[in-house]
């Protein structure tokens, strides 16, 4: 964020100043920690390859990717198009249903998709057939 308010034009500017100034813990701690240091430090070290440290380093990455899209949103909305100032917004029961409702239809599709799926036991990276 330090390069787009050096090298970004005004409304970049604006964005940054908003980014580093009211909402700068929950972009360090959600964008930054839970959804990228923590993850990237789960699956390096060795224990990572354990599937629960890979399941973990999902939630994370994914809880990050929502924090980022929330953050978006509350950013386009506290923007002030004057300038002057920001407005403020906060989230209202409606906007966290609906992403939450979102979120939930994502998968189940998901799920559907992948419950459609033929499953083959006898596929080629599994199974080798005796040559006799």
């Amino acid at each position: 964020m330090w390069w787009l308010g050096r090298f970004g034009t005004i409304e970049e500017l604006r964005a940054a100043n908003l980014f580093m100034g009211p909402y700068a813990a929950q972009i360090t701690w959600n964008w930054t920690v839970i959804g990228l240091l923590i993850p990237l430090a789960l699956l390096l070290l060795p224990p990572g390859r354990s599937y629960w440290a890979q399941l973990l380093a999902f939630l994370g990455a994914t809880w990050g990717s929502y924090a980022m899209r929330i953050g978006i949103v509350i950013g386009g909305e506290a923007i002030n198009r004057s300038g002057a100032g920001y407005y403020t917004f906060h989230l209202n029961f409606g906007e966290l249903w609906y992403t939450g409702v979102s979120v939930l239809l994502f998968l189940g599709i998901l799920a559907a998709l992948l419950a459609a799926m033929p499953r083959d036991a006898l596929s080629a990276p599994f199974f080798t057939q005796k040559k006799a």
